[in-house]
């Protein structure tokens, strides 16, 4: 169970008072993750909005000066000065210190073995559920060392 660190996760422990949500393996919508670009490829504003600029494209001719396209007006984002195009890009998927995190729906989450159906689990100081009169509820034991918890 990870919590906030900065704009950073950690693995969460017993004092701690705000958990993040649970490290999942199947996540089904993942937000901010910049799959097959750089986060900051293109010029943003302080919201963090992509600047867009209007690029005229001449009308395209063939060799006897016939238009096969016709000229217009392209809105384009704003490439970053910064941006390095010959540096490859990794995916945050593929890197070892990514990890998708569920914030709400049912989570499958490690325990030693002391949560029960119905009951509540919180992180101990090694960052695994136990049994405690509050936090997530569990749902479910999947086995000996794994609960399904909802968050919500």
């Amino acid at each position: 169970m990870p919590i906030l660190d900065g704009d950073k996760v950690r693995k969460a422990t017993s004092t701690d008072d705000y958990i993040l949500g649970i490290v999942s393996v199947n996540p089904s919508v993942v937000g901010d993750r910049y799959q097959d670009q750089w986060a900051n490829m293109y010029v943003t504003n302080e919201w963090g909005e992509v600047k867009k600029e209007t690029v005229h494209i001449p009308a395209l001719l063939n060799a006897e000066r016939k238009e096969i396209t016709p000229e217009r007006d392209e809105t384009r984002p704003v490439l970053n000065p910064n941006y390095d195009s010959n540096e490859e890009y990794t995916s945050r998927e593929k890197r070892p210190e990514w990890s998708p995190i569920g914030m709400m729906g049912k989570l499958l989450v490690r325990d030693y073995g002391t949560s029960s159906v119905n009951g509540y689990c919180k992180p101990n100081d090694n960052g695994v559920a136990t049994s405690l009169v509050e936090g997530y509820r569990v749902m479910e034991r999947i086995s000996e060392t794994i609960i399904r918890v909802l968050i919500k």
